[in-house]
């Protein structure tokens, strides 16, 4: 009883400094789910804005709408925190545009068995299905 005693007292302050690790991990995960709602939020905010202009046919909002969001994004890209934002950005849209499968500059990003497919239809089977008509 005495050695799990002195084995618990032994280890006390490794699993304190655990614990507060583990605490301090979750208040981050917390600080920035918090966050990224209010930006989801802002985001619904500013569509459901645009679609009510547009809705209304109101082009000159819309366009002051669209161009303060513009000045805004710029305003905050050339900041001197130029780079936080930058790689907050990038990963963001990278997301974005791999769940569209699209490359980094936009464009349709085409994946191994569509390389295969079209590979397929430019070898042989094109013409077997001109062959049909």
């Amino acid at each position: 009883m005495e050695d799990e005693a002195f084995v618990y007292h032994a280890r006390r302050p490794e699993m304190s400094k655990r614990k507060e690790a583990a605490q301090h991990c979750i208040s981050k995960l917390r600080q920035t789910s918090v966050e990224m709602n209010g930006k989801y939020d802002e985001y619904v905010s500013l569509m459901s804005n645009a679609r009510e202009l547009s809705r209304n046919k109101d082009i000159g909002a819309l366009s002051k709408l669209s161009h303060h969001q513009v000045e805004e994004f710029m305003s905050e890209w050339n900041q001197s925190y130029v780079k936080t934002f930058r790689v907050n950005y990038k990963f963001s849209i990278l997301d974005s545009l791999r769940n569209r499968r699209l490359c980094h500059g936009g464009r349709i990003e085409f994946w191994d068995e569509d390389r295969q497919t079209l590979e397929y239809i430019e070898h042989g089977s094109a013409n077997h299905c001109l062959n049909f008509r």
